[in-house]
């Protein structure tokens, strides 16, 4: 006659997220979870003599619990659950922005920079199966828009030239200004245009000199303006004036006035004078 045979509970159920082995499964196995591993104990056996149940390190135990096979053939109910590793909120990058749609074991966080900023090294990092992000290998440096454009008969100073730069333009003197006098370094790193020009200034005709006349070439920056009495006039003062930066002619402190002549030996000179022109 045969013996009673001895009651199995079955497979041991599976641990979500986790795997297992085991030797035997019959009344009062047990199987322990403890930890990120699971070892099955058969009576007061050495847990070394028995496989493991382990927890991938990518998950971590809530609840440290163990389960046992019942003498009813059912195991007891299984309390331990394995939750996956979060790695919290990901580093923030300067000058950056982040697009985290998860922070658990294996999600990727993807970085981009603010406008006007250049992206160096790689854009992403990972959650490790530590619960630590990957190092964070990038960085946000500001864009150079360079040496700005230079203005023909104008200048420029600037101490800067990168993006949100505003670099303003004057003319030399004797030049007039015509539209925008700056440009700026903008976001994708280069200069707007420059629409500025400068223009000769032209002061036009020059002052009129009584009982003289004026003689001049051109009327724009530098030129100058040379007076000349009529005859029968002395010049007094300085004969020419210059085209200033202002754009306006100097000064005129010139006069003609007439000659100073003994009026005895004038009155003859001129009786003679109707006389030639009358005979």
């Amino acid at each position: 006659m045969f013996g009673k045979s001895e009651t199995d509970c079955g497979t041991p159920p599976m641990l979500t997220n986790g795997h297992r082995t085991f030797l035997n499964t019959t009344v009062n196995s047990t199987i322990y979870y403890v930890d990120d591993w699971i070892r099955a104990y058969y009576g007061m056996a050495s847990a070394t003599q028995h496989p493991q149940r382990t927890i991938p390190l990518s998950y971590t135990r809530a609840i440290q619990s163990f389960i046992t096979c019942l003498d009813t053939g059912n195991w007891s109910e299984l309390l331990v659950n394995c939750t996956i590793k979060d790695c919290q909120n990901p580093p923030v990058l300067q000058d950056g922005y982040q697009n985290a749609t998860s922070t658990t074991y294996n999600s990727t966080v993807i970085y981009s920079c603010k406008p006007g900023y250049r992206m160096i090294g790689d854009n992403s990092i990972t959650c490790l199966d530590t619960g630590n992000w990957s190092e964070l290998l990038v960085n946000c440096t500001i864009k150079d828009c360079g040496t700005p454009p230079m203005l023909t008969n104008g200048h420029r100073t600037f101490v800067k030239s990168t993006v949100n730069t505003t670099i303003e333009y004057t003319c030399n003197p004797g030049y007039d200004l015509n539209g925008k006098r700056n440009v700026n370094c903008i976001e994708t790193g280069t200069w707007s245009i420059l629409e500025a020009n400068c223009t000769m200034k032209d002061c036009h005709s020059p002052p009129v000199l009584k009982n003289g006349f004026v003689t001049v070439s051109t009327t724009t920056y530098n030129s100058t303006a040379v007076y000349t009495c009529s005859s029968g006039y002395d010049m007094h003062g300085p004969n020419s004036i210059a085209y200033l930066a202002t754009g306006e002619w100097d000064k005129l402190d010139a006069n003609c006035t007439i000659k100073d002549m003994n009026t005895n030996q004038y009155l003859v000179s001129m009786e003679k004078i109707i006389r030639t022109l009358t005979e």
